[in-house]
């Protein structure tokens, strides 16, 4: 083709891109492409916009494929659209590597296109990176000096990340209280909405339903039906985490009813609605129940119309229905999908099989796995043993699991080298462990060994170590509990102000205070008391129960049993008697052999011809004998009387 024609397809390309005739526009850049263009990089970007305005993102992701090697003549002239197209198809391998790419040549941020970092933004939040999403969005927000971007929008985009985790922002401590003081002056409901979902995550329940009243209030006028309805989706699930479960049906039931079937939001209200039953393993028809939910829609929308942790939620959600409906669980990129594999694959059938049994076979798989590693899906495993293990009382294993799981990183030998995420929830299930089974000593050596850990550990996980503190409080551990205090209170920047009221209450309270404690309690007599008749407060089924003995009582009582059992055999043995006679000299004799053998009548009566006889009759067979008779003359047998005949 001549220069001419292709100056015209340029032309007309333009006009076409222009008139948004998006598919006209996609065949001429073929057709340019095709016959060697001499502005392949531009032609081949104005491709991808036309697939991207029709939102045919899978056949733009085919498309830059096919032109492998245009793309890597020409790619730093498309990356935005490149980005653009990976993001919307969650292609995290694609992304990443074109993003690394770019930002390897450009490494201040300040150089980058405002609208990579925009992508590179929402791809991070959508994927659960969000501290990388709140700096960007951070920065966007700082230097927007010339306004290339809505103030309004970016201070929503600055509180999306948040919604997740609040603590990313350094005042989130505050947080409370900045928004009980902007929610008079506040006229944008996008801001006051995410507000909203951050107070659910600090589980201020209170403020939150003010501030989407508000929200509400304020959205109604401008009409757009996809936000109100968004915003009485997210009252529903408010009312229905406090326990409001009527109000949040009334919500629900008319929601549903104005809902799109199949839409995002539609599916999402349709699960709501189905949590309220109580389902069970042994009488609910899962297949019926994954039926009405919708899973295959589910899984067709996947992170490409929900967020990281709505899909978290909503995965979890499915992945237990399956186990529980005996289906096959897929090993996936989650810790619980992992879990849930190895879980199916070694009890036969989750909602038959007695749990006396699961505890069994998921204990020696788990002590076999942390031997292996404490990595991947190990916590997991962990995690689910312990629930089976304390549901059949068996305390000493979980707590076992629980310690094998510390001794890999040091704790059994007091040199902790390790404390993540993993480490703190081990840490808690045995402080409850040890609590539950009566252990004070572990407990006080716990926490010994966790104060050896670095400053750092310590800050960065302030509500953990509150506990511990408490911990070592509780057991009488009063210098122990002040010193982990002390240390929290010197980094203010991870602690509310409801936890610092309650650590300045401990570190305040002088020697003093607990001598007068003790001086309260000293004169009340507790044998006196109780030979009254008094009982302490306790659950009637306390006493029996495994938990209520101390291990000291529970000692003693074996001991009584062992001194019952040892009097009861003596009693037994002392009544026997002892009779002192030689062996039996015919014992290496066959029984029928012996002198002191006697047939039975019956089975002499059964005896035939040629069979075993008794020593009477072997006797009397004797020819010796009776010829010793004849010779004496004794041995004369009379004569027979002839009976009479018939007459």
């Amino acid at each position: 083709m001549v220069q001419k024609n292709l100056t015209e397809l340029l032309s007309q390309l333009n006009v076409q891109s222009n008139n948004s005739e998006h598919v006209d526009a996609a065949k001429t850049c073929k057709e340019l492409i095709d016959n060697g263009c001499s502005k392949e990089g531009e032609v081949f970007r104005q491709w991808l916009v036309a697939l991207i305005k029709q939102d045919k993102y899978q056949a733009a992701f085919d498309l830059i494929k096919h032109y492998k090697d245009l793309d890597n003549r020409h790619g730093s002239e498309f990356v935005l659209e490149k980005l653009y197209v990976y993001y919307k198809l969650n292609s995290v391998h694609e992304f990443e590597q074109v993003y690394k790419t770019y930002s390897e040549h450009v490494t201040n941020k300040n150089q980058m296109e405002r609208g990579i970092l925009h992508i590179r933004a929402q791809f991070c939040y959508k994927n659960g990176i969000n501290k990388e999403a709140h700096e960007i969005y951070e920065h966007l927000s700082e230097s927007n000096k010339d306004e290339a971007d809505d103030n309004s929008e970016l201070i929503c985009n600055i509180l999306v990340p948040l919604t997740a985790d609040p603590k990313l922002s350094e005042t989130w401590a505050n947080l409370k209280h900045e928004i009980t003081d902007m929610l008079s002056s506040e006229k944008s409901y996008d801001v006051l909405f995410n507000y909203s979902i951050i107070l659910v995550a600090l589980k201020e329940y209170e403020l939150a339903f003010k501030v989407l009243d508000k929200a509400h209030e304020l959205a109604v006028p401008e009409g757009y039906q996809n936000d109100l309805d968004t915003i009485e989706l997210q009252k529903s699930y408010l009312l229905q985490i406090t326990g409001q479960t009527v109000q949040s049906k009334e919500i629900l039931k008319p929601l549903l009813d104005r809902l799109v079937p199949g839409s995002p939001l539609q599916l999402i209200a349709n699960s709501n609605y189905h949590a309220f039953v109580d389902y069970s393993k042994f009488t609910t028809n899962f297949d019926l129940l994954l039926r009405q939910i919708n899973q295959e829609r589910f899984y067709s929308y996947h992170l490409q119309k929900y967020t990281h942790e709505q899909w978290k939620l909503i995965n979890n959600n499915l992945l237990f229905l399956n186990l529980f409906n005996n289906n096959q669980i897929n090993r996936k990129e989650t810790i619980l999908a992992k879990t849930l594999h190895n879980y199916k694959n070694l009890i036969d059938n989750v909602a038959i099989e007695p749990y006396k049994t699961q505890a069994k076979k998921l204990y020696h798989f788990t002590m076999q796995s942390i031997d292996s590693g404490i990595n991947g899906s190990a916590i997991g495993n962990l995690l689910l043993t312990v629930q089976l293990l304390v549901v059949e009382k068996q305390y000493d294993n979980a707590i076992r699991i629980c310690e094998n799981f510390l001794s890999k990183s040091g704790y059994a030998e007091k040199s902790p080298k390790l404390f993540d995420q993993n480490h703190l929830v081990v840490c808690t299930i045995l402080f409850q462990l040890y609590r539950m089974s009566s252990r004070i000593g572990n407990i006080n050596r716990l926490v010994a060994i966790l104060e050896m850990l670095p400053e750092e550990y310590i800050n960065d996980n302030s509500s953990f170590w509150i506990y511990v503190a408490y911990e070592a409080l509780a057991n009488g551990n009063i210098e122990k509990s002040r010193e982990i205090l002390q240390r929290l209170s010197t980094d203010q920047t991870n602690i509310t102000p409801e936890q610092n009221e309650l650590i300045n209450a401990v570190l305040s309270s002088s020697e003093s205070a607990f001598d007068e404690a003790v001086r309260l309690v000293e004169d009340i007599d507790v044998e006196q008391i109780r030979s009254a008749g008094i009982r302490p407060i306790a659950p009637k089924s306390a006493e029996k129960s495994a938990t209520s003995i101390l291990r000291a009582q529970k000692k003693k009582l074996d001991i009584k049993k062992k001194k019952k059992r040892t009097a009861r055999a003596n009693k037994f043995l002392a009544k026997r008697e002892v009779v002192k006679k030689n062996p039996d000299p015919e014992r290496w004799l066959p029984l029928k052999d012996r002198s002191s053998y006697r047939v039975n009548k019956k089975q002499a009566g059964k005896t035939t011809q040629g069979g075993a006889s008794s020593k009477k009759i072997e006797q009397a067979l004797d020819i010796t004998k009776k010829n010793t008779a004849s010779k004496s003359g004794k041995g004369k047998a009379k004569p027979k009387k002839k009976g009479k005949g018939r007459k």
